[in-house]
């Protein structure tokens, strides 16, 4: 019998394959409905410097949510690819809000992350209500376009 080295690739690679660990949807709901509930405990302060990350190009964007992951002991121990998009998601969501708030603006909540549409980003809230911003690139800053 003769072994090629596409045979072998092909054990190794099940092998691999089997020995990861797969979750289900149950717990991959759970997982993202902790990480929203841990976001929602987390200082406004942080909640605000998460919007910062939130223009940046995919790569630094991940790099600057790691910076940040040190501020916040659940989002610095989690273990989990589920559970750390989650968090990240809900941490901007809630800093889009906490902005908002911050500015004077009714919101109430935001369940999308904002859609950039010519040179503005707009953001739709639960209220109704949506809002145009602008993103200063220098300074990571965000203003409410009236």
């Amino acid at each position: 019998m003769i072994v090629t080295s596409r045979k072998i690739l092909a054990g190794l690679l099940a092998l691999n394959i089997s020995a990861c660990s797969f979750i289900d949807k149950t717990e991959i709901n759970t997982l993202k409905q902790t990480a929203i509930s841990d976001a929602q405990k987390e200082p406004a302060s942080l909640k605000l410097d998460y919007i910062k990350c939130y223009a940046l190009e995919r790569r630094y964007k991940q790099q600057c949510y790691n910076l940040l992951s040190k501020y916040s002991e659940r989002r610095k121990n989690a273990a989990s690819w589920v559970y750390t998009t989650s968090f990240d998601k809900e941490m901007e969501l809630q800093g889009f809000a906490a902005f908002l708030g911050d500015a004077g603006k009714n919101c109430g909540s935001i369940t999308k992350e904002p859609k950039l549409i010519d040179k503005y980003y707009k953001l739709s809230c639960t209220s109704g209500k949506s809002y145009n911003l602008t993103l200063n690139r220098n300074e990571l800053s965000w203003s409410v376009v009236d």
